[in-house]
């Protein structure tokens, strides 16, 4: 329960986000720089929670296909981030969130091609199948 509740919070972060970017893109700044100065501000920012919650040390567990694996994971992340800033530069913010949801289907797709072990339940096919459809709703309606 206690990681919904986490995951809760971050949606709500996540929620006002995008509209805060929109309006600092507004100002002229370009999306590539925004998304720098953003994420230059964040990494201090993470720095400082580990610090406070006492996780330095988990730095130096990383072997070197973990850090490969975490590495593209960030670059993935970050190019994710700076399409995402792109695309609120140019369309209204409802729209962009509504695309940038159907990530859990992509998620899907992946984690099935390069985790045998991960497995998709008709559930999750029917979820997503939602998602597109309330994607269409969304930004053809």
């Amino acid at each position: 329960m206690r990681g919904l509740v986490i995951g809760l919070v971050g949606a709500v972060i996540w929620g006002f986000t995008p509209t805060v970017v929109k309006l600092g893109l507004a100002a002229g700044v370009s999306p590539l720089a925004g998304t720098f100065m953003s994420m230059a501000v964040a990494v201090p920012v993470l720095g400082a929670v580990l610090l406070a919650l006492g996780r330095l040390n988990d730095l130096d567990k990383f072997d070197l296909k973990t850090l490969a694996l975490v590495a593209v994971a960030g670059i993935g992340a970050i190019l994710g981030v700076i399409c995402y800033y792109q695309a609120l530069s140019l369309e209204p913010v409802a729209r962009v969130v509504a695309v940038a949801n159907t990530a859990p289907f992509f998620t899907m797709l992946v984690a099935r091609l390069f985790d045998p072990k991960e497995r998709v339940n008709r559930a999750a096919v029917v979820g997503t199948a939602l998602i597109f459809l309330g994607l269409t709703l969304a930004v053809l309606g």
